[in-house]
């Protein structure tokens, strides 16, 4: 007969999930490899990993301790951790906690590390769980446990809803305005019609030009150079729609004092010449 006043045993559990893509999951954006639920407790060394996707990871209850990128952090109840664990990461329940309970997700496809440093900006991955995010956990974990029906589709919706709650959570860490990232951005954006290369954006970013050039790409998911060509279309769209400027003085205004170079670059961006896209907007 057991004792009342003894409090029950912990309960551990581990269950683990996979899904193979294959031809059917090529035009989706994002898939999910692999989903579990796991509950722990102190007693249990770190679980130390690297994998090549992302993975996301929700507290349900106790607390968990996420070592990434040389630094550790606690995941604490309702909230969700993004971690790029391409990069040697380990987690375990956080020593002053009796356990753990968590879901997570591991998930590829396009743009996720673009959107990882926006959200993250490469400093805490944790954030607050929003009242959608476990119903989405949930429905992930039963839809790798069923193993009826096509998984493709079903398995992108899911993954790029995730990452929608993601990236519209209040948690979300912009780049600081007093960033040379920010400052660089915004002096360009103000000064289109300057001579605009990599080592004199690099120099105002404080950074050497190949730094520079890796790092801008990986966080805007662009090159400089092409970034500045859209800025730059950008600005003269606005310009042919609300103003009466010539083309030749649009070109002049966003970088381009050569009248045929902007229309042959307008067009092939575009894909409708300048003068054809004044038309189009009733100008």
């Amino acid at each position: 007969m057991s004792d009342p006043l003894k409090p029950p045993a912990f309960h551990r559990y581990r269950e683990i999930h996979y899904y193979t893509p294959g031809t059917l999951d090529q035009p989706f954006p994002y898939q999910i490899l692999a989903a579990g639920r796991s509950r722990t407790g102190p007693e249990r060394p770190a679980h130390t990993a690297v994998y090549q996707h992302h993975t996301f990871i929700l507290t349900l209850s106790g607390k968990g301790r996420i070592t990434w990128a040389g630094r550790s952090t606690d995941a604490c109840a309702a909230t969700v951790t993004w971690l790029d664990t391409s990069q040697k990461y380990a987690h375990s329940c956080h020593p002053d906690s009796d356990h753990w309970e968590h879901i997570w997700l591991g998930m590829s496809g396009y743009g996720l590390d673009m959107l990882f440093e926006r959200i993250t900006g490469g400093r805490n991955p944790v954030h607050r769980a929003n009242v959608k995010m476990r119903g989405v956990f949930e429905d992930v974990l039963q839809h790798l446990k069923d193993t009826s029906g096509v998984k493709a589709p079903i398995s992108a919706l899911l993954a790029a809803h995730l990452v929608e709650i993601l990236a519209n959570t209040d948690e979300v860490l912009e780049e600081p305005s007093s960033s040379p990232f920010h400052l660089l951005m915004t002096a360009v954006k103000n000064e289109l019609n300057e001579r605009w290369d990599v080592r004199k954006m690099a120099s105002l970013a404080a950074c050497s030009a190949s730094h520079f050039h890796r790092k801008f790409q990986k966080i805007q998911g662009v090159s400089p150079m092409e970034w500045l060509k859209l800025e730059r279309i950008n600005a003269a769209k606005y310009l042919l729609s609300a103003t009466d400027l010539s083309i030749f003085e649009v070109g002049q205004k966003c970088g381009y004092p050569d009248p045929y170079h902007f229309s042959r670059v307008f067009s092939r961006t575009v894909g409708i010449s300048p003068t054809g896209f004044r038309k189009m907007t009733g100008r």
